[in-house]
């Protein structure tokens, strides 16, 4: 798919990332009184769901270079690995923990086709930033 910048998804997406961005601006006194979990799950995260092929993964493209420096990319299975340029960090659900650990200058988490990635998995997600903690970092479940 080219990209056309008046996608709907695109649109969509990019409006939820900027307001997402200002929330965690405006409410970072909250994150002081919640627990690292709870911020991350009522400030941090972003759960965009449409039907497959709408052109989700070039809008995160297009979007993760946009607004973050340094965005880490989950994807199913090595497949969808191809769908990425070498620009992009990106690693499966099987192996994300191992990709991440040490990486403390991500800023955003992006996980392709989320509805593939089991409950427990997620939680491991935040689970795990709960410990590495960014204040400002972004976890989008992309499905």
């Amino acid at each position: 798919m080219d990209l056309d910048l008046s996608h709907p998804p695109l649109v969509a997406l990019d409006m939820m990332i900027e307001w997402t961005l200002k929330s965690q601006q405006k409410n970072v006194h909250l994150s002081k009184t919640l627990s690292k979990v709870a911020w991350l799950k009522e400030f941090c995260t972003i759960k965009f769901c449409l039907p497959r092929q709408s052109g989700h993964t070039t809008a995160i493209k297009y979007l993760a270079t946009k607004y973050f420096k340094n965005p880490v990319i989950i994807v199913p299975n090595n497949h969808m690995l191809s769908l990425w340029d070498h620009n992009f960090k990106v690693c499966t659900f099987n192996n994300f923990e191992t990709q991440i650990i040490g990486r403390s200058s991500i800023d955003c988490i992006i996980i392709d086709v989320a509805s593939f990635m089991s409950k427990s998995a997620q939680e491991e997600i935040y689970n795990l930033f709960s410990r590495l903690y960014v204040e400002n970092l972004i976890i989008m479940f992309i499905e």
